[in-house]
């Protein structure tokens, strides 16, 4: 019962965390909605879910929690080690942890290049978007 209450906290913490990427990913890149009486009404749901940066910045946030989660369990094997107990376990646990968390930093390490390339070629959409609003005072 410990560990099917253990998996649901961790289960929990994942859903939570999609809501709050996708909505921070959604007022940088906001999609599917429409501005009805100067509020912005959503019209299509999965669009907003699915916004163009949801995805890569969801891997990325949860991917560094798997790895917070990988270096937390280290810490305990070890300290279980240096005081001699359970070693047999807090061995197979830190051996477990570290390979996990080098696999996700590995990927991590993927997701976060994904996210730049898209964020430069946003940045430069922007960036000639402003200049032109600064050199004639209007949109293009």
């Amino acid at each position: 019962m410990h560990f099917f209450a253990t998996v649901m906290v961790a289960l929990g913490s994942i859903f939570s965390a999609i809501w709050i990427v996708v909505a921070n990913s959604w007022m940088h890149t906001p999609a599917g909605f429409e501005v009805q009486g100067g509020r912005a009404v959503i019209t299509d749901f999965w669009a907003m879910v699915f916004n163009p940066s949801s995805m890569d910045r969801l891997g990325h946030v949860v991917l560094g929690a798997f790895i917070q989660g990988a270096f937390f369990v280290m810490s305990i094997a070890a300290y279980y080690v240096l005081r001699g107990r359970h070693v047999e376990f807090a061995k197979r646990s830190f051996a477990i942890a570290l390979v996990f968390g080098a696999v996700c930093c590995v990927l991590i390490g993927a997701s976060g290049h994904s996210q730049g390339r898209w964020s430069r070629n946003i940045s430069r959409r922007h960036w000639r978007r402003w200049r032109a609003i600064s050199s004639r005072g209007r949109l293009p």
